[in-house]
């Protein structure tokens, strides 16, 4: 099987993750920009106001008398008409401009697009999963499916009938992960996946049969007896079921008489 697509894969997800950033940082750019031309064309108009008042006020007395401008004091007259070009404090005009023609970032794509190719991807992980179990590829497999658990809960906006799909497709990579870890005798691992099942579908009654067998591999019979039950609970009729309990029963028979 080719693994290369689960690199391009990721790799997509990190580039989108970039294009989401930089568009976001457009935005702020953008905005930041806007803000400041508005600024510097409230601070121009208020200085052209007091301008013009001060010319208005300076029009109200004969500012051609004879007297002394020197005052008597080492004072030069430039003092308090010396403004010229007062500094605003807000970015130059040419400066804004600037920023403003910068290319922008790419567009991403919309919400519907993104959720699409996860939900292409999660099946992918299913099926290529499967794949590898039967192949007895039960590490990578379980790498696969956790995958596809991932891409599961980071998807957000759908209908509510489609996350009810995702959550379902979700639950059955948990258990599918349960049994990868069963056949590399990792019952801890197993019984992580089964209860991370078991909180998305408190009646999947293979994470409960999972379950059971994990902890069949830890000779913890008690346990194994009871979350068997819970699966019969759920399907009373099932013959693998009533066949593993009546299996728990004589092995924790036989460990009693040991």
């Amino acid at each position: 099987m080719d693994y290369s697509k689960w690199d391009a894969m990721a790799k997509e997800e990190e580039a989108e993750e970039k294009r989401e950033k930089e568009q976001k940082i457009n935005e702020n750019r953008e905005k930041y920009l806007t803000e400041q031309a508005e600024k510097r064309a409230k601070y121009q108009t208020e200085q052209a106001k007091k301008k013009e008042q001060d010319q208005s006020n300076c029009s109200d007395h004969d500012h051609s008398h004879d007297h002394d401008h020197s005052h008597g004091s080492n004072a030069s007259h430039d003092q308090g008409h010396s403004h010229g070009h007062r500094c605003c404090g807000y970015m130059d005009p040419e400066q804004i401009e600037r920023l403003r023609n910068q290319p922008p970032a790419p567009p991403t794509e919309t919400l519907e697009e993104k959720n699409e190719k996860k939900l292409r991807a999660i099946e992918a992980c299913r099926e290529d999963g499967n794949k590898l179990f039967k192949e007895g590829k039960f590490d990578v497999a379980y790498q696969i499916y956790e995958r596809g658990v991932l891409i599961a809960t980071g998807l957000y906006g759908l209908p509510d009938s489609e996350m009810d799909r995702v959550t379902s497709t979700e639950c059955v990579l948990e258990v599918n992960m349960a049994a990868c870890k069963i056949k590399l005798q990792d019952y801890t691992g197993g019984i992580e996946s089964c209860k991370r099942a078991i909180a998305i579908d408190p009646r999947s009654v293979k994470a409960y049969y999972r379950l059971g067998e994990c902890y069949i591999g830890l000779g913890e019979f008690d346990d194994v007896l009871n979350h068997l039950n819970n699966a019969l609970s759920n399907e009373p009729h099932n013959a693998q079921i009533l066949a593993k309990i009546k299996e728990t029963k004589d092995l924790k028979q036989k460990q009693t008489e040991n």
